[in-house]
């Protein structure tokens, strides 16, 4: 139309000759300016794209880079879907409804977005300008809508299609959208971190462990405020633990009942064998191995993330967990989980050494000689579980 125009006045007032040239320069003209939008088009939609998957609101598919750094599906996206339109359309008229409807739409979209917007600084005869604007698009806008069908209807399968994708994505990836309070809103700014970092100063330190927002700690949080101190809060997370290598149905713990702390074991290596799980009660498909063996080479391995807390570490069967897994590293366990008879002075005289009362021991290996320490099996009781050595030999 653009270029009739210019060709019709050049005609008129130059010459025929004239006229064709000026049509020409114009229709090459305005063919560059065209390019250049739909070129701007294509890299601002390639890289909402991207950024909309980097957001996990788009499949993470949208990230993968082709070997120049440019997301490949958007690039697919953004410049096989005009190709399409260009295929399909039937006319010169419906691309021009497509290319009006969609040109007001963004331009309504960007000034009522500057209209409403109370966080940029206009000010007020600004807003009214663009209130004003705003309506007179949108306007033309449902104008448009109700004039071009065919471009309403595409409008709306393209972004009835982009919606449902955004949801499809956010369901896979276990995001939701919720409603707040503006007060909550406003806790949640760039600046939140800034906030939150502490501003430690030397003085008064409390620590109190609780197991989320209960009476203690509102209590700790207002003596700590109180006194100028520094507060260190320790999560205390309930866990339960089920035996897994013996096949023990799930149920309550058998013994693990106290608070411990759960150590999430991302990865179980090749050649590991868990002995127990640990789940919260909140969650109980979400299970860390807790206690496992493994081997390396010819040596043993027995590790456990258990142990934590006091009440765990007092408990007869974590000593006898821990006495057992000890003993099954060295090698010293039968088949029967019972000590093997050749650790009998070995293992004691290690021992005493180090935690248990003056003792006198004789060992085979040691050439007959006994040290001059009386010693009895019940001084190791604080560190192993009562029974695991019994039947020892006791030299008095």
């Amino acid at each position: 139309m653009l270029r009739f125009i210019g060709e019709e006045f050049a005609t008129a007032t130059f010459s025929p000759g004239v006229g064709q040239i000026i049509g020409w320069v114009v229709g090459i003209v305005f063919c560059l300016l065209l390019l250049s939008a739909a070129n701007t088009a294509i890299v601002a939609m390639i890289g909402l794209l991207y950024m909309m998957s980097r957001d996990r609101e788009m499949p993470r598919q949208f990230r993968q880079l082709n070997r120049h750094g440019v997301p490949m599906w958007p690039l697919v996206i953004a410049v096989g879907l005009p190709i399409i339109v260009l295929l399909f359309a039937a006319n010169f008229a419906s691309l021009a409804g497509l290319y009006a409807i969609g040109v007001v739409g963004a331009i309504t979209v960007n000034v009522g977005s500057c209209t409403f917007n109370r966080t940029v600084g206009f000010t007020w005869y600004d807003r009214v300008l663009f209130g004003i604007t705003f309506v007179i698009l949108a306007f033309v806008e449902l104008t448009l809508a109700h004039t071009k069908l065919d471009a309403l209807q595409f409008v709306l399968a393209i972004l009835m299609g982009g919606l449902a994708l955004r949801a499809y994505t956010l369901k896979r990836q276990g995001l939701t959208t919720l409603t707040v309070t503006r007060e909550v809103a406003q806790m949640v700014t760039p600046d939140l971190l800034a906030t939150l970092r502490p501003h430690l100063q030397e003085g008064q330190k409390i620590m109190v462990a609780a197991r989320g927002i209960t009476p203690v700690l509102s209590f700790a949080i207002d003596e700590a405020q109180l006194r100028k101190a520094t507060l260190f809060v320790l999560y205390v997370k309930e866990v339960a633990v089920y035996y897994t290598a013996a096949g023990t149905p799930l149920g309550r713990a058998k013994w693990q009942d106290d608070p411990d702390e759960l150590y999430e074991i991302k990865k179980v290596w090749e050649h590991c064998t868990p002995l127990a799980e640990a789940l919260t009660p909140k969650n109980e498909t979400d299970r860390h191995p807790c206690i496992w063996v493994n081997t390396y080479g010819k040596a043993r391995v027995f590790g456990t993330t258990l142990g934590h807390g006091n009440e765990t570490m007092q408990r007869p069967e974590y000593l006898d967990l821990v006495t057992r897994g000890l003993l099954w590293a060295c090698d010293k366990l039968d088949e029967n989980g019972k000590p093997v008879s050749t650790i009998n002075e070995s293992i004691h005289k290690s021992v005493i050494s180090r935690y248990a009362a003056p003792a006198q021991v004789c060992s085979d290996d040691d050439k007959g000689t006994c040290s001059l320490v009386p010693y009895k099996p019940e001084t190791l009781a604080p560190f192993f579980s009562s029974g695991a050595f019994a039947g020892l030999p006791v030299v008095d």
